[in-house]
């Protein structure tokens, strides 16, 4: 029977039904429960006075889909990079692009910056270029390579710059000095680390500088300085020799650097040391954090590239035949790529596993240990390396180690190129040009 306006009331129909209902058996385990449970039993009064129901129907609980007991759970995955915001894509310094290598490029377009580039390029989330050269000069390009704005600092810029999130451009100079750039060029604020020491003559500031949680690190000299993005020191702290390396960061905070004393330091997020890692030379090269596996690979001039846990006890070290002196690189995989001086400069693939030589790639160059390839390689989601050489080009070379291709410049490619994540290339060259290689013919 419908609910209407004949039914005394909704309390009474549902006494009557029960009343009527045979007594409930025993549930055993050969015969399932006759009943419903009382949260499938549907009384919503609006319901059944919409005629939806009469009173006392019983409603099947929703259907729950069988899951698999034995799914496997989702799979962890390596970090991205940023994007070339910053040296080596990003605060783990893995030189990951996002973006595939593009087959058989062509030049977009260069542009002439007057002076050699040893620092690598990096990109500005709209898309702008932000360049720096030996003649002291930063110069912020669009993307069709027009010049927007320049900054003069008044010395050598090794620096490779880092650009924050708010758009500040962050490098520094052999002015002694660390700078922040506006987006339109502006100076921000300028840091004098030299200003606070007994030898100012060691505090050209070489290395790239890195940005997180507020925080910017660079290393100048002897030391590892943490700063405000407003412009204040936070802390600094003494290797015992000169840096090169510029610093990475690993997931905690922990600030990792190589030193011209022979050790790989690590500093906690306030500045103490937490510990060292001792190698046989120099540690010029910019370590790499592999942070899935929580590996920090470091190398130098001992021709020996290692792997430490993120406490600094050793794993594994490869010798691969020549001083090493760019970043190193790791893919989304966890291989890993260097480049090395001479007597034969070649692109270097080691497995994380032990460390073993996967493959070797002559770069053609050479013949002496001084000579060598100073561009750290960028390698792509798929595993195809890029790198520039001291010969006058850049190659991209296949996950297996076979050469894809290779652009021809007029003089050495010291700047480490850069894959955008429209899968433009850009790079400097020591004939003071920044080019643009695009994955497809330029327009007309």
């Amino acid at each position: 029977m419908r609910f209407s306006s004949q039914v005394p009331s909704l309390a009474v129909c549902l006494t009557l039904a029960a009343c009527r209902a045979p007594a409930e058996s025993p549930a055993s385990d050969a015969a399932p429960r006759a009943t419903a449970d009382a949260s499938s039993v549907r009384t919503d009064v609006a319901d059944v006075a919409a005629g939806d129901l009469s009173i006392g129907d019983v409603v099947a609980p929703p259907t729950i889909p069988d899951v698999a007991s034995d799914a496997e759970p989702p799979r962890p995955r390596r970090a991205p990079g940023d994007g070339f915001r910053s040296f080596r894509a990003g605060r783990l310094r893995a030189g990951r692009a996002n973006a595939p290598v593009p087959d058989q490029p062509v030049l977009l377009w260069q542009h002439d910056l007057g002076a050699p580039l040893r620092a690598q390029p990096v990109l500005a989330p709209d898309g702008t270029i932000v360049a720096a050269a030996l003649d002291g000069s930063v110069v912020a390009l669009d993307r069709d390579g027009r010049r927007r704005w320049s900054f003069q600092a008044g010395d050598r810029i090794y620096s490779t710059p880092c650009i924050t999130g708010d758009g500040l451009v962050l490098f520094g100079a052999d002015t002694d000095s660390i700078y922040a750039l506006r987006p339109d060029g502006r100076v921000a604020w300028t840091i004098l680390p030299a200003g606070d020491t007994e030898r100012p003559e060691l505090h050209d500031v070489d290395t790239a500088p890195i940005a997180a949680r507020g925080v910017g690190y660079v290393a100048a000299g002897l030391y590892v300085y943490a700063f405000d993005l407003r412009g204040t020191v936070r802390w600094r702290t003494a290797t015992g020799g000169k840096v090169y390396s510029s610093p990475a960061l690993l997931p905690d905070g922990t600030v990792v650097v190589g030193s011209q004393d022979d050790k790989l330091w690590a500093f906690r997020p306030a500045g103490a040391v937490r510990w060292t890692y001792d190698t046989a030379a120099d540690l010029d090269a910019t370590p790499a954090v592999d942070d899935l596996r929580r590996v920090i690979y470091a190398a130098g001039d001992d021709g020996k590239v290692h792997a430490v846990d993120f406490d600094g006890k050793p794993l594994w070290k490869t010798d691969v035949g020549g001083f090493v002196r760019s970043g190193v690189a790791v893919d989304l995989e966890g291989r890993v790529y260097v480049t090395t001086f001479g007597p034969t400069a070649r692109l270097v693939a080691l497995d994380p596993d032990g460390g073993w030589v996967r493959w070797t790639s002559d770069a053609g160059t050479g013949p002496t240990a001084e000579f060598g390839i100073r561009s750290a390689p960028v390698v792509a989601p798929d595993g195809t390396v890029l790198y520039g050489a001291p010969g006058g080009f850049v190659r991209a070379v296949s996950p297996g180690g076979e050469t894809l291709w290779t652009f021809p410049v007029p003089d050495d490619v010291d700047s480490g190129p850069i894959l955008a994540d429209d899968g433009t290339i850009y790079f400097g060259c020591d004939d003071g040009f920044l080019r643009a290689l695009s994955p497809s013919s330029p327009p007309s």
